[in-house]
């Protein structure tokens, strides 16, 4: 719960641009996002590379 609560902190601050995340790099996503509380870099990658940028049509880095 830590984590979604400090994601959507960020992303109000603006630390998180959620709004042209399809224009960043894989790599560029994960450093952000390892940025929020209780993540990981390899929680992210999997999350992201399985996930998040196959629905965007995302690039692989």
């Amino acid at each position: 719960m830590k984590y979604i609560k400090d994601l959507s902190q960020k992303v109000l601050r603006k630390e998180i641009e959620l709004n042209n995340i399809d224009k960043l790099s894989n790599n560029e996503v994960i450093t952000q996002l390892t940025n929020v509380k209780e993540s990981t870099y390899t929680q992210i990658e999997v999350i992201i590379r399985n996930h998040v940028l196959p629905t965007f049509g995302h690039k692989k880095s």
